[in-house]
């Protein structure tokens, strides 16, 4: 699931064609990958400066896919919780990529990515969880949904899924006001850019005499 999407979600699939962006794009990681063995990603032709561009392309088809959401007209499941499942397709595919270089090919240049993309994707996550509208679709779809499993229209997964986006949403501030919700969003990111140093320092490569510090964070008495 790409960030922002519920990590419980167990839907697969699609919300938006992503063909026009794919094609014939100079960006490895916005490519498709159909014509690679296992249509894996292309390992060999992905250097650290394609990242950034490439989350910026995918952050904003993601807020797209969310904005369709908030705005459609049809309140089922499938054009709601559904689609929320589907949306960031392009974005889960670039962070997983990503996932797998910082934790794999720690090189300064990596490093140098993973610190400038930290706060950024923390404020796109906080985004897609403010879309004027898109709370109140779910609200609607999780306030029906013991109603619905009752009746037998949604299954258990289903039903679960409605809970799962909707606590997800409480969580990350939806029914804060709107002073609130911008003070958890600062929090969000600061503690993303702070966890991000800490883990590229930890991580990076020592040379012998380098002094290694260790942070530990007391958080019994943080309320």
């Amino acid at each position: 699931a790409a960030v922002g999407v519920a990590p419980s979600s167990t839907i697969k699939g699609a919300v938006c064609n992503n063909a026009a962006i794919e094609s014939e794009n100079p960006n490895p990681l916005l490519r498709s990958w159909a014509d690679q063995p296992f249509r894996l990603p292309p390992f060999k032709h992905i250097r650290a400066e394609h990242f950034q561009p490439a989350f910026e392309v995918a952050m904003k088809d993601h807020l797209s896919d969310l904005e369709a959401i908030a705005s459609s007209s049809t309140d089922d499941f499938d054009s709601i919780l559904g689609a929320y499942d589907r949306a960031g397709d392009l974005l889960g595919k670039v962070d997983a990529v990503f996932d797998n270089y910082v934790s794999s090919l720690n090189t300064p240049e990596m490093q140098a990515v993973q610190t400038t993309m930290a706060p950024i994707l923390s404020r796109h996550n906080s985004k897609t969880y403010d879309i004027p509208g898109l709370f109140v679709k779910i609200e609607k779809m999780y306030a029906m949904k013991d109603d619905m499993l009752e009746k037998g229209e949604w299954t258990a997964e289903q039903a679960r899924l409605a809970e799962r986006v909707y606590i997800d949403f409480v969580r990350m501030g939806a029914k804060f006001d709107a002073a609130t919700k911008g003070e958890y969003a600062d929090i969000q990111g600061e503690s993303s850019t702070f966890v991000c140093c800490v883990v590229v320092g930890v991580g990076a490569p020592r040379r012998a005499g380098d002094e290694l510090t260790f942070i530990y964070l007391d958080m019994s008495e943080q309320h």
